[in-house]
């Protein structure tokens, strides 16, 4: 039962006690009979004010949390349609960046369906006044001359109106057309659109040119062979950069070939089986993607591009070469092969594992042999240096330009002199010590001792001067005989 209901109960109650309490003439326990029915309708009444009270509180919450919930969905609505705004307006400032905005067709398209019925009406009448005006002679005639003359006018014109009219809408929509298919990449093969819209491509080359020079599109212009449509400077100077990049290549390439052509017909067929092999190695290194194994194949490719470059400058190389290039370079492409096949196993099984590592260690040892085949190639050009260096120098010192035996013997005894000197110096120093250490006496003994070492040392400087002396001059001698020998075999010859 609720409260309300417990309320008019109470109520009730009240008028039925009140009515007993009369007709029994007994008012002893009405008193607390009503009593306790108000006090039971009170407190139905402060529950139903608190359900009633709550409930306004729960309905005001729900009413804050739906308009909560209505301005979250106004914002959300607003920032999307700011967004979508915002991107409409980048996107139309991008296409106006690149092109104008199309024209609306539909004038041309009036002003053509009107001149065509301008020149079928006016046509008729232009033949029938002009075949009356023949047929009938008088007054008639005179009148259907003018008006076959008049009705010519307006066909003419009516005709031109349909003509310019219907050329305007139709290159209006061809417009349009190039302009969406333009919009995607800014740049389009005129085979493609041509296919894409069903115009000529001797058409779509002339309209392009044409809307280029109204500022309908407002940059770019064709490839050098009008075979593509740039719509972008931007990309244009990248297609120049490619174009100029490919040229270059190209130059170089051809370069190669006619160096290649000078060749006999065994180095042009050693040098290009050698292309064909960096070309292999080259190839087969971008789809290998291990870190460690593409290292070593670039530094094979590397050094097998070395070796055949120098059997260009020295094709005599080129005899040197057989094993290298039917045993070596064809195993080597083999092994490469295979662990670029085992390399996209899925799942790599151990014995894949086994023969992918056996192969990356083999890739060092090849590239340690091919190494030192290039640096054979430079052996007898050290030899031959070092052999230039030697005729050099001994032809400076016939000259005179270098120092001779003689002076490199003077100089070694002048170090060794030296250094007997500084021996000597030290011998007197370490006397002075002992002599302020042990006394006068020790003094006196350690001066007599470095003066007689200094004796032995002059003794000895003159006569290693004597032995130089002596040395020098026979050396002399003997090197005027070999010098008067050989200019006597210079004069004889």
């Amino acid at each position: 039962m609720g409260d309300f209901d417990q309320i008019k109960e109470a109520i009730d109650r009240v008028s039925d006690v009140i009515d007993d309490a009369i007709n029994s003439n007994d008012y002893t326990d009405l008193s607390r009979q009503i009593g306790g029915l108000m006090r039971t309708a009170t407190d139905a009444a402060g529950r139903a004010a608190s359900s009633f009270a709550a409930g306004v509180t729960e309905a005001a919450k729900k009413s804050a949390a739906d308009d909560e919930k209505k301005k979250k969905e106004a914002q959300l609505r607003r920032e999307a349609a700011e967004k979508k705004a915002r991107a409409k307006a980048d996107r139309m400032a991008y296409e106006d960046k690149y092109f104008a905005r199309p024209e609306d067709a539909t004038g041309s398209k009036v002003l053509s369906v009107i001149g065509g019925i301008g020149t079928a009406v006016f046509g008729v009448l232009t033949i029938t006044f002009g075949v009356f005006s023949s047929a009938v002679s008088g007054v008639i005639g005179g009148i259907t001359a003018p008006l076959a003359v008049f009705s010519a006018v307006i066909t003419a014109c009516s005709f031109a109106m349909a003509y310019f009219g219907g050329r305007t809408a139709r290159k209006t929509e061809h417009f349009k057309k190039y302009r969406t298919i333009l919009l995607k990449r800014l740049y389009a093969d005129v085979s493609d659109i041509s296919k894409e819209t069903g115009i000529p491509e001797k058409t779509v080359v002339k309209e392009l040119k044409d809307f280029r020079k109204r500022g309908m599109i407002r940059q770019g212009r064709f490839d050098a062979k009008e075979k593509t449509f740039i719509a972008s400077d931007e990309i244009y100077e990248q297609y120049l950069s490619a174009e100029k990049r490919s040229e270059e290549l190209r130059q170089a390439q051809q370069a190669k070939a006619d160096r290649d052509g000078a060749y006999a017909p065994e180095v042009r067929e050693l040098l290009l089986k050698g292309n064909e092999y960096i070309s292999m190695i080259h190839e087969a290194n971008k789809e290998i993607p291990g870190e460690e194994v593409t290292k070593k194949l670039d530094r094979m490719e590397t050094i097998v591009r070395r070796i055949f470059d120098e059997v260009r400058k020295n094709p005599s190389l080129a005899g040197s070469l057989n094993l290298f290039m039917n045993y070596y370079l064809p195993t080597t492409t083999k092994l490469i092969n295979a662990y670029k096949e085992m390399d996209g196993q899925v799942p790599e099984g151990e014995n894949v594992r086994t023969a992918k590592r056996e192969i990356e260690n083999s890739l060092d040892t090849i590239n340690d042999a091919f190494e030192k085949l290039l640096d054979s190639f430079f052996k007898e050009t050290a030899m031959d240096v070092s052999s230039d260096i030697s005729v050099m120098t001994m032809m400076m010192q016939q000259e005179g330009l270098t120092d001779d035996d003689m002076t490199a013997m003077r100089r070694k005894q002048e170090a060794a002199r030296k250094a007997q000197q500084q021996a000597a110096q030290a011998a007197q120093a370490e006397a002075a010590a002992q002599t302020q250490t042990a006394g006068a006496a020790q003094a006196a003994q350690a001066v007599q001792t470095a003066g007689a070492a200094q004796a032995v040392q002059t003794a000895g400087a003159a006569q290693a001067a004597q032995a130089v002396q002596t040395a020098g001059a026979a050396q002399a001698a003997q090197a005027v005989q070999t010098a008067g020998e050989a200019q006597a075999q210079q004069m004889a010859e």
